[in-house]
């Protein structure tokens, strides 16, 4: 895909994403931070699925972070954060504070935050404190430690969390382009439908974050198996397709009024044993004179009902 092209989809891709958080927030929320959260929380899932393990677990923390679980035996705390500028020391305060909480519960927990901004400073050098040396690192080390004091921590819990953490900065459209090729080698596709995988995948991560759900890959597969089904019945039928109709389900119905009444009669009345004559329709279309009123039938008879220009009620044995 050549570099415009895939410019203008993330556009449009943003743009849906914008309407969609718009709908369910009604732009009294941070939708730049929510918007980057979920699209990482999907690039996430779909790396891990795309790597073919079936052992892991992503744990939605609302939509404020994610925490990824089932890796290694290992837990990897994840907090992600988006801001229109760099962040300045003090802006760590709050993730910070975060992994301390985490730390005291799991102390050999893994840490990353995840950022859409440029790293720049202290806070770069924070990012590579594991391989800094000299003054460097010893000055990193005590501003962080001190950073953790105010946050009231002691010094050996500031150096276990600086030892595993990791901070990681993507850009929002980095992290839709990776999410689309994890997509198309994950489910092997090859055409602009990457774009609806992915919307689907978004509104779904939305819904899953809210509801704070744990999913794993088989939430992933439902998501492939039903966007592929939907894909190939509106190729094949387009009413099937939009929605206009829908596959029939054989499940038990016990809504009884629904069936006795004429309203909405499903497959499920039948497979519930209710089919038998439908007397209260046949008086509603004689109310409203579209038909002869047939009197009911015995019980080893069903009743279908056509309806055409002029309605009629046809008896099969």
């Amino acid at each position: 895909m050549k570099h415009t092209e895939t410019k203008s989809l993330d556009h449009e891709s943003i743009k849906q994403l914008d309407s969609l958080l718009q709908k369910r927030f009604h732009g009294a929320a941070n939708i730049k931070g929510i918007r980057y959260q979920i699209l990482y929380s999907v690039y996430l899932a779909m790396q891990l699925y795309k790597d073919g393990s079936s052992d892991w677990h992503l744990q939605l923390e609302g939509i404020e972070d994610a925490d990824l679980r089932g890796i290694n035996t290992d837990t990897c705390y994840i907090q992600i954060k988006a801001s229109d500028r760099s962040w300045n020391w003090a802006m760590l305060k709050r993730p910070v504070s975060g992994f301390l909480e985490v730390l005291k519960k799991n102390p050999t927990g893994k840490f990353c935050l995840a950022v859409d901004f440029p790293l720049h400073g202290d806070i770069e050098l924070l990012a590579r404190i594991n391989s800094l040396k000299g003054k460097d690192s010893d000055r990193i080390r005590k501003k962080f430690r001190n950073l953790c004091r105010d946050l009231g921590a002691a010094s050996d819990e500031a150096d276990q969390l600086s030892a595993g953490l990791n901070i990681r900065s993507r850009s929002e459209r980095d992290i839709c382009i990776a999410s689309r090729q994890h997509i198309a080698e994950a489910f092997n596709l090859a055409s602009e439908a990457i774009d609806i995988y992915l919307q689907v995948l978004v509104s779904r991560f939305l819904d899953w974050a809210q509801q704070r759900r744990t999913i794993n890959r088989s939430d992933l597969d439902k998501v492939r198996i039903e966007v592929g089904e939907a894909l190939s019945r509106e190729s094949n039928f387009q009413a099937y397709g939009l929605g206009l109709i829908d596959r029939l389900h054989w499940a038990d119905d016990c809504n009884t009024s629904d069936y006795f009444d004429g309203k909405r009669t499903r497959p499920g009345h039948i497979r519930a044993g209710l089919d038998v004559p439908r007397v209260n329709a046949g008086l509603k279309m004689l109310q409203f004179g579209r038909c002869e009123y047939v009197p009911p039938v015995p019980m080893d008879y069903s009743v279908s009902v056509c309806v055409t220009s002029s309605a009629s009620l046809s008896l099969r044995r």
